[in-house]
């Protein structure tokens, strides 16, 4: 095992020893791992992405359209 990999290896151990049972710190691993997931959950996760990507792609033309629309949301949705 390389240095670089000890020492992330240690760095995750040390940082998940850091809170301990019943401090209320609650550690989550968000990672997914594809070997432990069904099919259904590997394409809902895809689906979900694509989606995601798609709308973020529609507002940025929206945003790039009409900026004095987008201001003016912007301005009420903050409260500016």
């Amino acid at each position: 095992m390389s240095d670089s990999r000890a020492r992330t290896a240690s760095t995750r151990t040390s940082l998940q020893d850091e809170a301990p049972p019943g401090s209320g710190v609650a550690m989550m691993d968000f990672g997914l791992d594809p070997s432990r997931s069904s099919r259904g959950e590997i394409i809902g996760v895809r689906v979900a992405m694509a989606i995601s990507g798609l709308v973020a792609i529609v507002l940025g033309i929206i945003v790039f359209g009409q900026p004095a629309a987008t201001l003016a949301v912007v301005a009420v949705l903050f409260g500016l």
